[in-house]
């Protein structure tokens, strides 16, 4: 007994100090005073299927416990549901301004308050509107489990199967307070030919201009990657199919403690965004896993038919390389950087000469990127007490999911279209140069303030093109960062073991707390049913 409690110890009290060094390209992670991480691209949350409250705390701590002989096999499902509050907090994670937190301004050149400038979008020079942020994560979950020792090949070896079948909602739920409509139309050049007088404004909102769906002057395609899209948008599917394979090593003849060891693995059948726009549903973390963990109980105090137990179950996995397409900004040109607007260039065969090729694009547009990447660890632990009295069981507990930051294999970078070659074509950031009558381009200019003018025929070395495109992107800004989160959790169960067929029912919920923006503050509700077979 001394040596289960002093492995449990271990188990509730250790936190592993693992902090792998990173093999990624991008090596620093932006710590931002305010609020936090912000100006991020994409969200990865906790998977749906990173869990264990659901299962150890509803029925399958009766099957590992092996209390009796009927509990050799068994099968139960939970149902959950889950959403995130404090939206606010998740909408500064995307914002563009550290210090305003959820909320942006799309305005003019050079103002100290604009964040995104109007001309990029395709807006009036003189247009300005504030835009806010307050994303909403919704999950159904249903995760049916089957359990069973596995004596016929290894006496006290046991599997446990999860399929977390996941319905997940996500809403960017932004608005816009327009401040200063601005004009319609642009001067004379700036954004290309004036046929009938100036041409027309893309668009008289900002939100309508980041959605993809506006036009102007030589940029006839809308925004093609990273829109922001302010409708709700969900997406079914299996978050995370996993397989554990334990072994009890260790158990009190009394039936008073115990201690288990398991390997896991999961396999990618979740979902993924495309990169089509910035907030798009994820089911499960699409990647393959590898991992391992332990389980532990132990009884500390019995008065007649009142008992209570303390437990810990905890677990260290590695998620694999995986392929997605991503935007990311430019390494010296700063945050939103991905929405420049360029002027292609492009050079006609057999000469080393560019010229400008009547066409505007957002950078985006261009350089979305397919890039693989990989987590080096993700652990989470659930350790708490618990109150029995004839059939019934209270449970109180802590539940802790960590993440590492996301690191990326450059060398396996190519453009989202699955090609690396531009076709001769070169691009310049266009800041405040008209798009025809000049070849001036503002190599140096921000999102926020365009840069010096200089002309393509004296300074052409400062083009993208594809021979120094992944040099020039900045893979940080498009990383997922270390996430933390810490939970509550309670639950309730009731068990019915004279039966021929012993059942199972349970009920509990969460509050989950994210530390900063980088992880969901939840809380979730769920009810488990299980039953044991001899």
């Amino acid at each position: 007994m001394m040596k289960i409690k002093a492995l449990l110890s271990c188990v509730l009290l250790g936190v592993p100090a693992y902090l792998s060094a990173s093999s990624s390209c991008c090596t620093n992670q932006k710590k931002e005073s305010g609020c936090d991480v912000f100006c991020k691209p994409t969200f990865v949350p906790r998977s749906q299927g990173v869990a264990s409250y659901r299962g150890w705390l509803g029925t399958a701590i009766r099957y590992v416990s092996h209390e009796s002989d009927k509990t050799a096999t068994g099968m139960d499902v939970s149902f959950e549901y889950n959403q995130n509050f404090d939206r606010e907090e998740l909408g500064s994670y995307f914002s563009f301004n550290s210090k305003t937190c959820n909320s942006f301004i799309v305005g003019p050149n050079g103002v100290s308050d604009t964040d995104i400038r109007n001309e990029d979008l395709g807006l009036a020079r003189d247009f300005k509107s504030r835009i806010t942020l307050c994303p909403q994560i919704k999950n159904v979950v249903i995760e049916p489990r089957l359990f069973g020792y596995l004596d016929c090949l290894c006496e006290g070896m046991w599997g446990l199967l999860s399929a977390p079948i996941t319905w997940t909602q996500w809403d960017l739920n932004c608005c816009e307070d327009i401040l200063v409509p601005g004009g319609t139309t642009f001067p004379t050049n700036l954004m290309g030919p004036s046929n009938n007088g100036d041409p027309p404004v893309g668009a008289r909102s900002a939100l309508t201009a980041l959605s993809g769906t506006s036009t102007f002057g030589d940029k006839t395609k809308g925004l093609q990657h990273c829109k922001i899209i302010c409708c709700e948008e969900d997406k079914a599917g299996v978050a995370d199919l996993t397989l554990r394979l334990g072994y009890e090593l260790l158990r009190d003849d009394k039936g008073k403690g115990m201690l288990h060891v398991y390997l896991l693995a999961v396999a990618p059948t979740g979902h993924e965004p495309c990169g089509d726009h910035m907030f798009q549903p994820r089911i499960g973390n699409k990647r393959w896993q590898i991992g391992a963990g332990m389980f532990g109980r132990v009884e500390v105090w019995n008065d007649a038919d009142w008992t209570v137990q303390l437990f810990g179950d905890f677990e260290v996995s590695h998620l694999f390389k995986h392929r997605e397409c991503r935007c990311f900004d430019f390494r010296d040109l700063g945050c939103g950087s991905r929405y420049l607007l360029l002027k292609e260039y492009m050079a006609p065969v057999n000469s080393m000469t560019v010229s400008y090729n009547n066409r505007l694009v957002n950078a985006v547009d261009v350089f979305a990127t397919s890039i693989k990447s990989d987590f080096d660890w993700q652990l989470e632990g659930l350790f708490g007490a618990q109150l029995n009295h004839d059939h019934w069981s209270a449970t109180l507990a802590y539940n802790i999911w960590a993440r590492a930051e996301e690191t990326f294999d450059c060398k396996s970078a190519c453009l989202c279209n699955c090609s690396n070659s531009l076709d001769r074509k070169e691009y310049g950031v266009k800041g405040k140069a008209n798009a025809r009558s000049t070849n001036n381009y503002a190599p140096d200019s921000t999102i926020k303030k365009a840069g010096s003018e200089v002309d393509l025929n004296l300074q052409p070395s400062q083009l993208i093109n594809e021979n120094n495109l992944f040099n020039k992107l900045d893979f940080c800004s498009g990383a997922a960062p270390r996430a933390v989160s810490h939970s509550i959790v309670g639950n309730v169960r009731h068990a019915w073991p004279d039966r021929d067929h012993p059942l199972v029912l349970s009920f509990g919920g969460k509050v989950e707390f994210g530390r900063n923006n980088t992880a969901l503050d939840t809380w979730g509700l769920w009810l488990n049913a299980g039953v044991s077979f001899d």
